[in-house]
């Protein structure tokens, strides 16, 4: 987005209510696909929306959606070749080196990212 828009607050605003009906969206529709296929949607628009908040830099709200995210994963015991946890543990371990957080960017790494 460009930041010469003169209503970039309004684009903003536009873009996350679109995100949250599409979350809505794919909760509902996860409903008709039980099981890992219906998780690993919910999982997906949560880590949309993490990436939307994150984009933006408000890591506060992106590191809700991502452990949300992550909590659908373990749930389930994961979710084969479409679970996103690493992705979303790579992005809180970035987002918290970022800000500054370095123990909780260690735990979050040592616990999702470490073979």
């Amino acid at each position: 987005m460009q930041r010469q828009a003169s209503n970039r607050h309004i684009i903003v605003l536009q873009a996350f209510t679109f995100l949250f009906q599409y979350r809505q969206l794919i909760y509902e529709q996860s409903n008709n696909h039980p099981g890992t296929l219906g998780a690993a949607m919910r999982q997906q628009a949560e880590y949309n929306l993490a990436r939307a908040f994150q984009q933006l830099g408000l890591f506060t709200f992106a590191a809700r959606y991502y452990e949300d995210a992550i909590r659908i994963s373990e749930e389930m015991g994961g979710l084969g070749k479409r679970d996103l946890v690493f992705e979303c543990a790579h992005n809180l371990g970035l987002m918290f080196t970022m800000s500054g957080n370095y123990e909780a960017a260690k735990e979050v790494t040592e616990r999702y990212l470490v073979l």
